[in-house]
Formats: C-alpha cells, structure tokens, sequence
C-alpha cells in the first residue's frame, strides 16, 4: 500500500450468543470487520491476515496483523477487549 498516512481506528462491540465465544471467531469477526473498513478507507481490495490474538493480561488480547492490497502489504498493531461475551477491536497502522 502507499504509505497509510492515517491513523485508523475503529472499535466494534458485538454482543455473541449467551454461552459466550471462542475466541477464534471473534478473531475472524474482527478479521472480516478489518477488510471491510479498510477496504472502504482505500477504495480497493485488500486481504487480511490470519490474527492470532496472545493474551496480554485480564481481558487485554494483542496481535500484529498483515494486510495486503494493491501490490504491498502493511502491518497493523491490534488491541482486542473481549469479556466472553463482547469484544471491541482497535487496530492502527504500524510505520
């Protein structure tokens, strides 16, 4: 991608079937939100990583996300807040 000069925030909260959900899924719901809103900033497609999200403490999650498009790729630091139930996603651009 050229270089992303934006700072790109977006948080999601997404209230999930009451027994509560893998985390795993609310990694791909995270993964397809991203596409879409980065997708929509660029105006061209784009392709997301798999996100593996590592415990960072309490209800803290982090990842480092790959997304290409347009030739490049660029990588995004991700910070998840996810109680069982609900989860919100913030993810920016790392330079």
């Amino acid at each position: 991608m050229k270089k992303i000069k934006f700072l790109f925030l977006a948080t999601m909260t997404l209230i999930l079937c009451s027994c509560g959900a893998d985390l795993s899924l609310v990694a791909e719901d995270i993964r397809l939100e991203m596409e879409s809103q980065i997708e929509a900033e660029l105006n061209f497609d784009v392709t997301v990583g798999d996100i593996v999200l590592v415990h960072a403490g309490g209800n803290k999650y982090e990842s480092i996300v790959t997304v290409w498009g347009n030739g490049e790729s660029a990588q995004f630091a991700l910070d998840v807040t996810w109680d069982g139930y609900n989860y919100s996603a913030i993810w920016e651009p790392i330079y």
